[in-house]
């Protein structure tokens, strides 16, 4: 039997990309202002012009064990990266794929919810790719790219 998970798959992908480097981490609430490539779960701000938005998706089903009945799935993500122009997107989305298919393999991510902390277990991204979106409007230079695909996690005791 599978542990059930205390939070979504956009915010261990979230923290999985802060803690690799990958984009800074900021807590709306907290001192301070977003930076650029601020890593943002679930909601979008208008600010800053760079940033990396994590959402999660339908998972890709595989069925169940015959032991137990646990679904095996690998959780759909998409991460959306809107940089200040077409290229700054790019290149920024080009390395997340980059470093999130090649480098994370059993990375674990831990999170805390009402004082507990969580442990969860990346496995790896098996399939993930970059889909250009285009400027959010025509008056509006901003440069929208998802990386849509899934990611392998579970639970860790």
């Amino acid at each position: 039997m599978s542990i059930p998970f205390h939070h979504s798959v956009a915010q261990i992908v979230q923290s999985l990309i802060v803690t690799n480097g990958l984009g800074a981490n900021y807590v709306a609430g907290m001192s301070g202002t977003p930076t650029d490539w601020s890593v943002y779960a679930s909601g979008e701000p208008p600010q800053p012009e760079n940033c990396i938005t994590v959402y999660g998706t339908a998972p890709k089903m595989f069925g169940k064990t015959a032991i137990d009945g646990m679904q095996q799935q690998h959780r759909g993500v998409t991460i959306r990266v809107r940089g200040v122009d077409e290229p700054t997107a790019f290149v920024r989305a080009e390395l997340l794929m980059q470093s999130l298919t090649e480098n994370v393999y059993r990375q674990t991510v831990e999170l805390t919810y009402q004082s507990v902390v969580y442990k969860y277990l990346v496995n790896s991204f098996p399939s993930l790719a970059l889909v250009p979106f285009g400027y959010l409007s025509p008056t509006d230079k901003r440069y929208v790219i998802n990386l849509n695909g899934t990611v392998v996690v579970r639970t860790r005791v």
